[in-house]
């Protein structure tokens, strides 16, 4: 009879072990800060942040293999926003040239990002006329059409 008390105690720690394991990966991942993904919509012309609550800090845009780069930042007082066009102005950044951003025709061409302790790039195409047309980025969120 007292064996088989301990079988049952026995039980009931490892269950109780198993819930305070499973509780404790669930409040150790609800502390992960989210990750910093961007991704672009062709429609908008415009980076999109995956995540609204996170804002875009600064946007870089160079041409592959040349010296011509954009930037794109936010200013110290602004709250930023979710979504960074590249043909209009964009409310509390400051960009270094004028909009719409004149990308040239049949290029390639790295936008990178970083927040916090995250960074991504991507790259985006250019059609004969100079507007980007497609985009290969991995960590995308958009679903494409």
């Amino acid at each position: 009879m007292v064996q088989a008390g301990c079988v049952n105690n026995e039980l009931r720690m490892s269950n109780f072990s198993k819930a305070l394991f499973f509780s404790a990966l669930c409040f150790m991942s609800s502390c992960v800060p989210p990750q910093h993904r961007l991704d672009f919509d062709l429609t908008r012309n415009a980076l999109v942040s995956c995540d609204e609550r996170i804002k875009i800090k600064n946007v870089s845009i160079w041409e592959k293999d040349e010296n011509n780069w954009f930037k794109i930042n936010k200013e110290k007082d602004s709250r930023g926003s979710s979504i960074v066009y590249l043909d209009k102005k964009n409310e509390g950044y400051y960009c270094n040239t004028e909009y719409p951003i004149k990308f040239k025709p049949n290029k390639e061409y790295i936008i990178s990002s970083t927040s916090l302790d995250s960074g991504l790039e991507m790259s985006v195409f250019t059609n004969s006329e100079g507007k980007i047309d497609s985009v290969s980025n991995r960590f995308g969120c958009l679903k494409e059409n």
